[in-house]
């Protein structure tokens, strides 16, 4: 009996209908709209407001006023056992809720944590916009809370775990981590929050299975974050001492022999048609010469540019080179990163009619080569696949 009970006591989370759980995640990514009296009167079931208490996050200042206003307006027993637990896990942080229930509801911290007592790294950015994210957050006595993820500035959150670890287990998955991703930099929590919201913004309000820990960490992150404005590597290189020059041939060469850069390739959906039709122009016999051949390859390439790079498009790869400016320069390849900021300016230019983008052609044939000399299926080094991890 004793075993039956407890099977259906531990159940409560889990028996949410999809529409609660959504609900839920809803509520959860920002508890600033939450009223606790309100809440109650709308709440489908006392099912969910356990779940809901339950995954109240102890580092948003917005959880001791709902615990507070939802022990008021509840009295079945498992929601206040509920709440107990909850007040036990903020106690823990320093944070005791007031006996009595008119008593002003306590802060989370009586001083704002400054940005430079958590740590944050970003990635290489690959040839799909993919990058990984590394944030730590130490917790008092002792503890860390650690969020790591993939993100991807269109395709949105495509990893991500937000977990706690004592500080022993913490340097050890960062071990692991930096011990495959050798790459990364560190940056401002600021920084790093801006990536994230990126692409938690990117596939707009649905949640997906990878964006519902985001939405546990966003509250605390958007608190203790300052707004971006411009991309941050241009608080350390200016754009007035960036040359204004177009960028030549043998620049973007020396800039895409560099290992970081390995990845950039166009996606093989995409160039798709393109690659067909030169195919075509390669197997026909229709042509007087090889000159004619050529000459009418380059024409349809022209003319597929308009088609693959949109004014979206262009301003991702912008945003792109922006970010891969701040990481050259973090690995202190200075060069690098005014060259790949030279390029971003160049993309922000208006088109013209008898030229195509240096940059833009560039990456363009270099894709159409990889891809012409590829066999048929054949992966491209941009395949998502190089970007996935296994958060532990």
């Amino acid at each position: 009996m004793s075993k039956s009970k407890k099977t259906q006591a531990s159940a409560g989370p889990s028996a949410l209908t999809p529409e609660e759980q959504n609900l839920l995640d809803v509520l959860l990514g920002d508890l600033r709209q939450v009223e606790p009296t309100r809440f109650a009167e709308e709440t489908p079931s006392p099912c969910f407001i356990e779940a809901f208490v339950e995954r109240l996050p102890v580092t948003d200042p917005h959880t001791p006023r709902i615990l507070l206003g939802l022990r008021a307006s509840f009295r079945e027993k498992t929601i206040q056992k509920a709440i107990k637990k909850a007040a036990f896990r903020l106690r823990q942080k320093g944070i005791a809720l007031p006996e009595k229930q008119g008593s002003e509801p306590p802060g989370l911290k009586p001083v704002k944590q400054s940005e430079s007592e958590f740590s944050a790294y970003l990635g290489l950015i690959d040839g799909t916009g993919s990058r990984p994210v590394f944030i730590s957050v130490p917790q008092l006595p002792a503890g860390a809370d650690l969020a790591i993820g993939v993100v991807n500035d269109e395709d949105g959150i495509i990893e991500f775990a937000f977990t706690r670890h004592s500080k022993k287990r913490m340097k050890e998955i960062k071990e692991i981590f930096f011990s495959n991703l050798p790459n990364m930099v560190e940056t401002t929590l600021s920084h790093a929050a801006d990536v994230l919201e990126r692409a938690y913004q990117a596939k707009g309000p649905e949640v997906s299975d990878s964006a519902r820990d985001y939405l546990r960490f966003r509250p605390w992150l958007m608190e203790n974050t300052s707004r971006i404005e411009t991309p941050v590597i241009y608080s350390l290189l200016p754009p007035e001492t960036v040359s204004s020059e177009l960028v030549t041939e043998s620049q973007l060469q020396r800039l895409f022999e560099n290992e970081f850069m390995a990845s950039w390739v166009m996606d093989l959906k995409s160039l798709m048609p393109l690659i067909e039709e030169i195919r075509k122009a390669e197997e026909s016999r229709l042509f007087i010469s090889e000159g004619q051949r050529r000459e009418h390859i380059q024409r349809i390439k022209y003319e597929g540019v308009p088609r693959l790079f949109s004014e979206t498009r262009k301003g991702r790869l912008k945003y792109r080179l922006e970010e891969m400016a701040y990481v050259f320069l973090k690995s202190a390849e200075e060069n690098l990163a005014r060259l790949c900021l030279a390029a971003a300016a160049s993309l922000g230019e208006k088109d013209s009619p008898l030229t195509v983008n240096p940059f833009i052609k560039f990456l363009m044939e270099r894709s159409l080569a990889y891809y012409l000399k590829s066999s048929k299926g054949s992966e491209a080094p941009s395949d998502r696949q190089s970007q996935k991890l296994i958060l532990t």
